[in-house]
This record gives C-alpha cells, sequence and structure tokens, in this order.
C-alpha cells in the first residue's frame, strides 16, 4: 500500500522563501551594475566587434530577465504554499485548543 503522506516544516519554508527573494534581489542588482557597464562600454568602441558583442548581449540580457520573471513567480507561489500551509498549522491548533478533557 502506498503512503501519500507529505510533510512540511512552515519554518523552513519561510526561510527558503526568504533565502531566495533575498539572493534574486542581489542577483538583480548585479545584473542591473553589469547592464550599465555594458551600456556605457558601447560608447567607447565602434564597429562590427562592437555591434555583434552588443546584439549577444541583449540576447543574455533578455534571456536572464525572463529567468528572474519566472523566479519570481515561483517565489510568490512559494510565498502563497506558506500562507496556507501555515492557516491550516494554526487552524488545527484552534481546534485542538477547544477539546476538553
Amino acid at each position: 500500500m502506498s503512503n501519500n503522506l507529505v510533510s512540511v516544516n512552515t519554518e523552513r519554508l519561510a526561510f527558503d522563501t526568504s533565502d531566495i527573494n533575498s539572493k534574486l534581489t542581489d542577483t538583480k542588482r548585479e545584473i542591473k551594475t553589469i547592464y550599465e557597464n555594458v551600456q556605457t562600454l558601447n560608447g567607447m568602441w565602434d564597429g562590427p566587434a562592437n555591434d555583434e558583442f552588443a546584439k549577444q548581449f541583449e540576447s543574455d540580457y533578455l534571456n536572464i530577465t525572463k529567468v528572474f520573471h519566472n523566479i519570481d513567480r515561483f517565489v510568490k507561489h512559494l510565498e502563497e504554499c506558506h500562507r496556507k500551509y501555515a492557516g491550516c498549522e494554526n487552524r488545527v491548533d484552534e481546534l485542538v485548543n477547544e477539546i476538553s478533557i
């Protein structure tokens, strides 16, 4: 017989969600700095090599912004899961506390 029990540590879920979100914010800040530096670099030289570099960088930048969007959605989902699990735990605590023996 298969056991379909799922165990969730809500404190760990909250910690992990916050940690992912913090690291994402830091990474976005670093990518913004890189983007600004590349824009400055683009003004320093002309020619086919610059055009190719700029084209590739813009493609890479677009890809990383898509990744950021997906991670943002994932974090929002984790936050919603945490809210639901914590609500269930609180409700169970309330029900247990209502039992009089």
